[in-house]
């Protein structure tokens, strides 16, 4: 069988991914060895928890872990934690990095994700500067790392926060006086995770521009559309989470505005556009060679060819509203309605992501690339989707079979006539009782 283009890249590379055994991190370790079979090895970052980091990567890259490497490290250490071995076999074998590790979690402690988020790239930064044969860097940023604008251009952005300033008081012992002031140094920021997403790219526009480096943006990312099965997934996504919340009950509505974008991707085709990107970046380096130096004023203020920004987003494309998906998402206890308030900046206020870049990326691909690392978000079809998804969340999560589905109608719909009757026996209460105030005194 003959290689496409990109799959000729990628033979005889040695791959550093961190983050992978987190939700995009294990479908990119999963594309990589069923695509790129040619791929000589690929380094995984993992930290140490209950369970091993093998067992761990087996659930989200099973069978394929022949050309896979662990290397235990810690995004919130300096130089990921490495040991002086790991370290130099790292920088002498690398030649394409896939930096996905984070902290996702909302409202993590400030100075956790600092650590993980900023310090973390600051510490593969400063490492890939040492590489011997470093092709490319794909950095995996959000594409709310500018949520306080209205529209999000594909440039890097200025900012006021001192990022080497945060990271250092991050690194001492006054985490206590840090995590106090958040709210204050959140700003307009709605949570932690995208502050330091916001603040790790300043950092990467400072002290990444001699580097093949490229940032992706995803938006919010939703199980598999095609690969290896469309709707299905090892693990939750948030989005999921609504779904399945709102199909058995647990919620019944959500502030949202019905005719807001929800920008969401599935995760196929965000791997696939990353593994794209580290392709085009180093070609497209060596092509220019190294960047020249130029004023640092006015790059701040400017797009550089060499540092590029792709949003990996639908709503240019391919836009689906709230309204769109049809689901009963209710009200919800206390802890989903707390969550619920944390992602109001997504449901109740639309945002507009260019994607020309990723357009522009998209187009100079061949045929054949097209059709092994597709992201294309015009070619998704979200009826299909949607109903792809809650189908794998009701047999493979709720253990719920197909064939209760009529059954499981009936149900809703005699529960849907019991809700009217009992509105209906309120407001004829009601009015009974109103009658009789008005009788007594009349």
């Amino acid at each position: 069988m003959s290689l496409t283009t990109i799959q000729k890249f990628y033979e005889n590379k040695t791959i550093l991914i961190t983050g992978g055994t987190g939700f995009i991190g294990g479908y990119l370790i999963e594309k990589l060895l069923r695509s790129c079979w040619g791929i000589k090895k690929v380094y995984v970052l993992y930290r140490s928890k209950s369970k091993s980091g093998e067992e761990r990567l087996k659930e989200s890259s099973a069978n394929a872990l022949e050309k896979v490497s662990l290397i235990m490290g810690n995004l919130e250490l300096p130089n990921l934690g490495l040991t002086d071995e790991d370290l130099e076999r790292i920088i002498d074998e690398v030649n394409c990095i896939f930096h996905v590790g984070a902290t996702v979690k909302f409202m993590e402690k400030l100075h956790l994700a600092i650590l993980i988020n900023v310090g973390g790239t600051d510490s593969i930064i400063t490492i890939s500067k040492k590489m011997k044969n470093l092709q490319s860097f794909v950095h995996v940023s959000t594409a709310f790392s500018q949520c306080i604008k209205d529209v999000t251009e594909e440039i890097f952005y200025s900012t006021m926060v001192d990022g080497d300033a945060l990271l250092g008081r991050a690194r001492s012992d006054d985490n206590h006086s840090l995590n106090k002031a958040t709210s204050t140094i959140l700003g307009k920021w709605p949570n932690t995770y995208i502050f330091t997403k916001h603040v790790t790219e300043d950092l990467i526009r400072r002290k990444g521009s001699d580097m093949p480096i490229a940032v992706v943006r995803p938006s919010v990312v939703l199980a598999p559309y095609r690969e290896p099965a469309s709707g299905w997934s090892s693990k939750f996504d948030v989005h999921s989470i609504f779904i399945m919340s709102t199909n058995i009950g647990i919620m019944h509505s959500i502030r949202c505005d019905p005719r807001t974008i929800v920008d969401v991707v599935p995760v196929d085709l965000v791997v696939n556009q990353l593994i794209v990107t580290g392709w085009h970046i180093a070609r497209t380096w060596y092509k220019y060679g190294k960047p020249m130096t130029i004023d640092a004023y006015k790059f701040l203020f400017r797009k550089t060819e060499r540092l590029q920004i792709f949003n990996c987003v639908s709503g240019q494309q391919n836009p689906v509203t709230w309204g769109n998906l049809n689901a009963q998402i209710l009200k919800m206890y206390k802890k989903m309605n707390l969550y619920c308030e944390l992602v109001k900046f997504v449901t109740l206020k639309q945002r507009n992501f260019k994607d020309s870049n990723t357009q522009i990326l998209w187009n100079s691909l061949g045929i054949d690339d097209k059709n092994v690392f597709n992201f294309n978000v015009k070619d998704i079809n979200w009826e299909n989707f949607y109903y792809n998804l809650v189908s794998d969340i009701r047999q493979n999560i709720l253990k719920d079979d197909m064939s209760s589905i009529e059954k499981a109608r009936t149900k809703a719909r005699l529960l849907k006539l019991f809700h009217y009757v009992l509105i209906a026996s309120y407001l004829f209460l009601f009015l009974l009782i109103l009658y009789n105030i008005f009788a007594s005194v009349f």
